[in-house]
């Protein structure tokens, strides 16, 4: 965690650009709040919510609606990482 003073929907952008440019960045969820600790969404900048690679859903709904197994997951974290 951390606190900067800055402007949130610019740190979310910047955010966004290393989730979406680094292939380890798909793996992270990184959440950025304004001053009136409100998150600020991709939808509040005008984009849609990120794919999870090649598996079917939204990160939020492959966690919440398991739409895919434990095994499906490790698989493709695995492959991200080459591993």
């Amino acid at each position: 965690m951390a606190a900067i003073d800055c402007n949130g929907k610019f740190v979310k952008k910047r955010m966004i650009d290393l989730e979406e440019k680094n292939l380890g960045g798909r793996l992270l969820d990184i959440d950025i709040y304004d001053k009136d600790f409100t998150q600020i969404s991709r939808s509040s900048l005008g984009l849609s919510e990120r794919r999870w690679h090649n598996l079917r859903g939204c990160g939020k709904d492959l966690y919440k609606r398991r739409k895919h197994s434990i095994e499906e997951l490790e698989e493709k974290v695995l492959e991200i990482l080459k591993l």
